[in-house]
């Protein structure tokens, strides 16, 4: 019964995510152009993802509820994006940097961070980060903020913990779908903290070779922005429990949840924790694999020969 439930569309849950992304942009930047420009972009993906949609479901049936979900997703991904790469721009050009350059830079650190499951992710950041020891480490932390999505979900619907307050008045199970949508959605959504945190700790750890001062440093600039990110996907997705639909209801629990305890606890407590701790063995990476990797290769190639101390050197030596 509870996924034969009908949704009426949009509702205003769609007004509450536009405006909150808004005024943690606006926060965030001090720039209504600099406000405007995510918002801007993530409109115009999410007008595009709709009439596909539309065109779609002729063929493909779907679900009442298919747009609203994927208007709100869009939004705070879209939104989370543009944050990740207005950001970077804006420090280099801070920095001194030529608008071009700048812009090239951010495509090259922040455009990385565009979608990737547990297998697949793993080999990405592998190729992207060259390290073993990163990429196991990120599927564990995925894994870990997923779980504790899924614990909070049980708690609310099935054992009725502050049910009412999230629009659950009654003890309901989680609905049979649930867990696997919202496994496949956090897990890039976490992956995308993950790899924009890793971005700026490889650039410093390259830049000096010290790996405490490299996860201090990627730390301090990167947490405002993964904050502000996180503040817009909580509002957009607690917006979710507006709508009437149980199953969207737990959809937008469980993605709340998962955002709020990933983009704290997870990015910006345990991950700094667990590098420093690890010290240089976060860049280990066998020698045989190093030279198999198309992206360190092409490295290796172009001439750009990183410093004495750095990364480099140290797989050298374990070679």
């Amino acid at each position: 019964m509870v996924d034969l439930a009908e949704t009426p569309y949009g509702g205003p849950s769609n007004g509450i995510g536009v405006g909150a992304a808004a005024i943690v942009l606006l926060i965030a930047f001090g720039s209504l152009l600099a406000m405007g420009l995510p918002l801007a972009t993530a409109l115009m993906g999410i007008g595009s993802g709709l009439a596909l949609i539309a065109l779609l479901g002729h063929v493909f049936p779907a679900p009442g509820f298919t747009a609203i979900i994927a208007g709100l997703i869009g939004l705070g991904v879209g939104v989370d994006y543009a944050l990740f790469i207005v950001t970077r721009v804006r420090a280099d050009l801070q920095d001194g940097m030529h608008p071009r350059d700048g812009v090239v830079t951010a495509m090259r650190t922040a455009g990385r961070l565009i979608g990737v499951i547990v297998g697949l992710s793993m080999v990405l950041l592998l190729v992207v980060f060259g390290s073993v020891t990163i990429a196991v480490k990120a599927a564990v932390m995925n894994l870990l903020s997923i779980c504790a999505a899924y614990g909070v979900l049980v708690a609310v619907t099935q054992w009725g913990w502050a049910g009412p307050a999230f629009g659950f008045p009654e003890q309901l199970p989680v609905t049979t779908w649930v867990p696997v949508f919202l496994f496949v959605i956090l897990f890039g959504l976490s992956m995308d903290y993950e790899v924009f945190l890793l971005s700026k700790i490889r650039e410093e750890y390259d830049r000096t070779g010290d790996n405490a001062l490299a996860v201090g440093r990627g730390l301090a600039a990167t947490a405002r922005v993964i904050s502000a990110a996180a503040a817009i996907m909580v509002v957009v997705f607690l917006s979710f429990v507006l709508i009437p639909d149980v199953s969207v209801k737990q959809i937008g629990l469980g993605l709340a949840a998962a955002v709020l305890i990933d983009a704290t606890v997870v990015r910006l407590v345990l991950v700094p924790a667990v590098m420093e701790l690890l010290g240089k063995a976060n860049w280990w990476l066998p020698g045989w694999l190093d030279r198999r990797l198309p992206a360190r290769r092409a490295e290796t190639l172009s001439g750009d020969e990183p410093p004495a101390g750095t990364p480099a050197d140290d797989r050298a030596v374990a070679r």
